[in-house]
């Protein structure tokens, strides 16, 4: 391995990155979950966001499978200039299961209903992971949300990073609430007062 640069290397910074165990589709769902309204792609003024970048690279996805007959393992050719729309493709190809997954992250799994997947029943989308790691990542977005609305970290909101399982074995897709003391949340945020109970509903 080449090492003479690690000379001239800046302190702190790591010399080596860790791939992750996660696809890359997977990663868009999860940055579109936890930044939804940031940009993503900002192409001469023409601003995409996170959430809409996920909806049209799975529109797109659709229409591969159901028009175009894309199957899982399928080859697609990506013929298209380099732009906006070459992501959305190259995404939409990897949403349509066009490239196999080589090595899944630990998190997923089968999604446990026969009509959850690409092309079927697009109401439980995270189904495909663990009820595990779809807490993780809701503990993620409330820290970060915390953090950037309300400049606090879960300590000093009295929360201690977990999110409650909700009852059921379906994998199903959650929402988090989070409960003012006296039901104004608009005040908590401004006067950083405390949270009641975190709970799943």
């Amino acid at each position: 391995m080449f090492t003479r640069h690690f000379l001239h290397w800046p302190s702190g910074v790591p010399r080596s990155l860790r791939i992750p165990r996660t696809s890359v589709y997977y990663n868009l769902e999860v940055s579109a979950t936890r930044y939804p309204e940031s940009a993503v792609i900002d192409y001469y003024g023409s601003r995409i966001s996170y959430a809409q970048m996920k909806r049209e690279v799975d529109a797109l996805a659709g229409f591969l499978q159901r028009r175009c007959g894309v199957a899982k393992g399928d080859r697609v050719l990506l013929y298209c200039q380099n732009g906006p729309h070459f992501m959305l493709g190259y995404y939409a190809i990897l949403r349509a299961d066009a490239v196999e997954v080589l090595e899944p992250a630990k998190e997923r799994v089968q999604p446990p209903c026969p009509y959850a997947g690409p092309g079927l029943c697009g109401g439980c989308d995270w189904q495909h992971v663990t009820p595990g790691g779809q807490r993780k990542l809701k503990a993620q977005v409330l820290t970060e949300q915390l953090r950037k609305l309300a400049g606090l970290t879960p300590e000093e909101a009295g929360w201690d990073g977990s999110v409650e399982p909700a009852p059921g074995d379906l994998a199903l897709e959650r929402l988090i609430s989070i409960v003012h003391p006296e039901n104004r949340a608009s005040q908590r945020v401004a006067e950083k007062q405390t949270l009641a109970l975190l709970r799943e509903g």
